[in-house]
């Protein structure tokens, strides 16, 4: 990664802290877009380094625990497996595209979001599990993904020295 990818990703990063946790009037029937996620998501399908993948989505995943009501730590830890399961993944076995970067993020989106309504269905009194899947996990979800997509464009472009190829085919790491 060089100084410009560098500061692309920082830029981005608070970019996306800032939408994501300063307007709360951005909601759409009560649920708000997840920024940090789309944010690590495209971060780890454009970066070829697990490190620096990680290290981005660990800063997302405490800056997003910091500022929300969540269990602390379960957003980093989720962001973490994500990016490190991203990347590998990648290597071995996808090709990048929007189409695979659209099922990892319905892929860890769901888990992290079935993971807490479990968690917190043992602590909370009136929590129904169903009801906060069906009235929070999918507006959510079907609002972070114009978001994913605006990202992964942006991403792509930055990332890439031939842009055309990231929509449809598979892509390189610039060469």
């Amino acid at each position: 990664m060089n100084w410009k990818q560098a500061i692309m990703n920082v830029a981005t990063l608070l970019f996306c802290f800032v939408m994501q946790f300063s307007f709360p009037s951005l909601r759409l029937f009560g649920a708000a877009p997840n920024w940090l996620f789309c944010f690590a998501v495209c971060l780890a399908v454009s970066e070829p380094s697990v490190v620096v993948s990680v290290i981005f989505s660990v800063i997302a995943g405490l800056l997003c625990d910091f500022s929300s009501n969540m269990f602390f730590g379960h957003n980093t830890f989720w962001f973490i497996v994500v990016s490190y399961l991203s990347v590998f993944f990648i290597r071995k076995l996808f090709s990048r595209n929007i189409k695979t970067t659209v099922v990892i993020f319905s892929v860890g989106f769901l888990v992290i979001k079935v993971g807490y309504y479990f968690l917190y269905s043992f602590v909370g009194e009136n929590f129904s599990f169903f009801r906060a899947l069906w009235s929070d996990c999918l507006p959510s979800f079907g609002i972070s993904l114009p978001i994913l997509a605006v990202l992964y464009l942006l991403y792509s472009r930055f990332y890439y020295k031939n842009p055309d190829i990231r929509i449809s085919r598979k892509a390189g790491f610039g060469k």
